[in-house]
């Protein structure tokens, strides 16, 4: 029994892994398409209000590919929040908030690599949730134009994510 047991925590563990590895080069290729180094750096530069809908539509229709219910949230540094899906959502709404964070420090220093974290999402009420942030800089200028958070639902026990996944630079094994 304790056998079986402990085969499924290592399968549900990889699984994760897995998971975590698709949401990181997911998000990756989305900070650095050409309409979100765009939308990043017309808001950075206070140039013209940025299509905020048009940006969220794009980031719904990109999520759609890889998990239903996953988060994209793009923070850019003129405060503004996109995200693509309002069925779940985080607290924080603008650059600001995500920066008084006690793990925003901790991103800061990864240069560009995900930090995940396990915080609370809003769902119809406080949900657990994996939460996975990297700061955004511009493709062509390595200026910092913003923040990618992602996050999924986490069903596992509460807690904190398992020790093991957790490295110093943020990546998962």
């Amino acid at each position: 029994m304790a056998d079986n047991t402990q085969e499924s925590v290592e399968q549900l563990s990889d699984k994760i892994d897995v998971l975590l590895r698709q949401y990181d080069q997911f998000t990756h290729l989305v900070v650095f398409d050409s309409r979100v180094q765009r939308t990043l750096a017309e808001a950075g530069y206070g140039r013209e209000e940025p299509d905020a809908v048009g940006l969220n539509r794009y980031l719904g229709e990109r999520t759609r590919h890889i998990a239903g219910d996953m988060l994209i949230h793009l923070f850019d540094t003129a405060g503004r929040a996109y995200a693509s899906t309002d069925a779940l959502q985080l607290f924080w709404r603008n650059y600001d908030e995500v920066a008084a964070i006690s793990w925003y420090a901790k991103m800061a220093t990864m240069d560009g690599h995900m930090l995940w974290v396990y915080g609370p999402a809003w769902r119809d009420g406080e949900i657990p949730a994996i939460i996975g942030a990297r700061k955004i800089k511009m493709r062509t200028t390595c200026i910092l134009s913003g923040i990618c958070s992602s996050s999924c639902p986490w069903t596992g026990s509460t807690g904190s994510l398992p020790k093991r996944r957790r490295r110093s630079n943020g990546k998962c094994r």
